[in-house]
């Protein structure tokens, strides 16, 4: 009798243990670590003109704010430059920033294709490349260009360091980083995004690392002579600003 006791009480052990809750699974997943200097390539920025010279397929993300977003700045107006200079078909792809997708296509010249991935959304900062990366950059580029600083001046060289990890991670040939024209419209402020663009060129100004910097902020002047170049906010540049912000991009990149 103790003996089918024994085993009765063994049984109803199991059952319980059976029916212990389980302690909660954990995951041990980590995001992969930002690529490291060793593992970006050298980047000469000659290879850009070396490769629009020739006739493979060619492509470009531009990662930045409203100083490039419409077809009269610089984004565009350097993908006529290269229409024009390359003889080649450039389709410039602008993000929608209120559907959240790529919208309008715009396509300038003739000839073996250059495709700009062009997210640039008003008023956005570095964060808002970040969150927003992977479907802005819809898979590996010869060339990427970060346009950050008037929106977060504070938080630009941080953003746009993680912006090349992203980059180097997704796939990219190497990264250029602009800094962006002056603004006088507050002394404190345009101060401040002077002082992160001097950041910005002591950070990322590095071939080895794989980054190179345009100094678009340098190519502008100081002062009063700085008006015609502005709208009427004195922050955003207008088509002659945008012009002058374009011929600095295609100085920097040494196009044609």
């Amino acid at each position: 009798m103790w003996g089918k006791i024994a085993v009765l009480l063994a049984v109803l052990l199991t059952l319980v243990g059976c029916q212990r809750e389980q302690p909660a699974y954990e995951s041990r997943y980590t995001e992969p670590p930002a690529t490291t200097v060793a593992e970006r390539p050298t980047f000469d920025v000659t290879s850009v003109n070396t490769a629009l010279s020739g006739t493979q397929p060619y492509t470009v993300s531009v990662l930045g704010d409203s100083t490039g977003n419409w077809i009269n700045e610089w984004v565009h107006l350097v993908a006529q430059r290269i229409a024009a200079a390359y003889e080649r078909q450039v389709t410039v792809h602008d993000w929608n920033p209120d559907s959240g997708e790529y919208g309008r296509d715009t396509v300038y010249g003739q000839g073996a294709p250059v495709t700009i991935w062009n997210a640039a959304g008003p008023g956005e900062s570095t964060q808002w490349s970040i969150q927003n990366f992977q479907e802005q950059v819809p898979g590996p580029v010869d060339l990427t260009i970060i346009n950050h600083g008037h929106n977060d001046p504070k938080g630009a060289v941080s953003g746009i360091d993680r912006l090349i990890g992203m980059s180097f991670r997704k796939g990219t040939g190497g990264v250029v980083v602009l800094t962006q024209n002056p603004r006088i419209d507050e002394p404190g402020r345009a101060q401040l995004e002077a002082d992160t663009y001097t950041q910005i060129r002591d950070e990322f100004n590095n071939p080895n690392r794989g980054t190179v910097v345009v100094d678009v902020f340098a190519a502008f002047p100081q002062g009063d002579a700085l008006l015609p170049l502005l709208e009427r906010d004195r922050v955003h540049p207008n088509e002659a600003g945008s012009r002058l912000w374009a011929d600095a991009v295609a100085t920097g990149l040494q196009l044609r």
